[in-house]
């Protein structure tokens, strides 16, 4: 039997990211939080992610943890490239095939 903490480390691990670079973990929105350490207890507990509140975060510095389909899935925070182009339309830019 797996654990969530295994499961959780595991993730981390796919995103090159250990306990250590954890800042804090909680809901969503920030309402209610732990540290990395208290987390580790409680998820020892857990075998399932599909257990656990599905607005459970892992944040870190620019990155997080989040659910999706009862998997951990690791996100980043966009970065715009140097040599971006401009933005000109809002709606899809999507060259359709001539054939």
């Amino acid at each position: 039997m797996d654990s969530l903490l295994l499961k959780t480390l595991e993730a981390l691990n796919k995103g090159n990211k250990r306990p250590i670079d954890v800042h804090w973990v909680g809901l969503r929105d920030g309402s209610k939080t732990m540290r990395w350490l208290e987390y580790e207890v409680m998820a020892r507990q857990y075998e399932h992610l599909a257990e656990t509140d599905h607005a459970l975060v892992i944040v870190g510095d620019n990155w997080w943890l989040e659910q999706q389909d009862f998997k951990w899935v690791f996100k980043t925070i966009p970065v715009a490239q140097r040599n971006a182009a401009p933005l000109l339309s809002l709606r899809t830019e999507r060259k359709l095939d001539a054939s």
